[in-house]
């Protein structure tokens, strides 16, 4: 049995609904990540001798300040 037009037209946009909002939590999570490195080179990195500051562990979780 072949399924309406206006069935196949909601299911479409369901499915666009569902991948927006995958795209939403991905841009927030990718955007966290990039406020959190900020956070940490602006922490430990000395512009005027444009290297580590004193105390700087290395290149780790990003979460991690």
């Amino acid at each position: 049995m072949a399924k309406s037009q206006e069935k196949i037209r909601l299911e479409l946009i369901e499915s666009e609904e569902k991948d927006m909002q995958e795209r939403k939590i991905h841009s927030k999570i990718i955007d966290e990540k990039c406020r959190n490195m900020k956070r940490k080179y602006v922490k430990w990195w000395d512009l005027s001798k444009r290297k580590w500051k004193d105390g700087f562990k290395g290149h780790g979780d990003s979460r991690k300040i």
